[in-house]
């Protein structure tokens, strides 16, 4: 590239400047011109650099799926489209949990309630959340198994219905936990209540047996 001169019929002179040629595919070399692009090697370098920062970050599985890609670019769509499933599986699996959790009557009610919540979070941190309605349809399913929690859900139901109100997840979390509660209580009380008995009964029958001359009291005992 450089300037040349050319002479008129006056006497006179003009300067051309000539331009850069294109390459074959239509191109123009810029480069040359404004030196704002690296040169070729330097580039290739770069990618070589991103593309072994990449390959050392991802599992073996991974690797082998992405490392056909020609350049950084298509590297990195391939990498995101496979991530973009595992997304999709993720949730899946999430949804799955939840619609086959499952309460058992020798479990912790709180701990139960817990693990859906747990669900329910995960769900909406990767984007897909589930409304107030579906969890609380989750939560009722979870309870198919133990009869106990039934006539509950069916009065909260009817009032719900008749008040013509909506009961939030969180008010079914609390009335659940406060009916595992009471079950709970009564069952300590039950034990306690047998406990005293097995050791009253014998005792009296002994303080009886031993302190009681009455032979009709004595032939009743027996």
């Amino acid at each position: 590239m450089g300037q040349q001169e050319i002479s008129t019929s006056d006497n006179s002179s003009i300067k051309v400047t000539q331009l850069p040629k294109l390459l074959s595919d239509g191109v123009s070399r810029r480069m040359l011109l404004t030196n704002t692009r690296p040169p070729v090697d330097a580039w290739e370098q770069k990618e070589a650099q991103v593309r072994e920062l990449i390959y050392n970050t991802v599992d073996n599985a991974t690797f082998l799926q992405i490392k056909g890609e020609k350049t950084t670019a298509a590297l990195w769509n391939k990498l995101t489209s496979i991530h973009g499933n595992k997304g999709a599986q993720f949730e899946e699996y999430l949804l799955g949990k939840l619609q086959t959790a499952r309460y058992m009557e020798s479990e912790d009610m709180r701990t139960h309630l817990s693990s859906l919540n747990t669900l329910r979070k995960r769900l909406s941190e990767i984007g897909s959340p589930i409304s107030d309605v579906q969890f609380n349809a989750y939560i009722r399913t979870s309870l198919s198994l133990a009869t106990h929690y039934q006539p509950l859900l069916t009065t909260l139901s009817t009032t719900a219905r008749q008040t013509k109100t909506t009961l939030s997840s969180d008010d079914l979390m609390w009335h659940l936990v406060e009916e595992a509660n009471t079950v709970k209580l009564e069952a300590s009380v039950n034990k306690a209540h047998a406990a005293v008995t097995t050791f009253l009964i014998p005792n009296y029958y002994y303080f009886i047996l031993t302190h009681h001359s009455d032979p009709v009291i004595l032939t009743l005992l027996i």
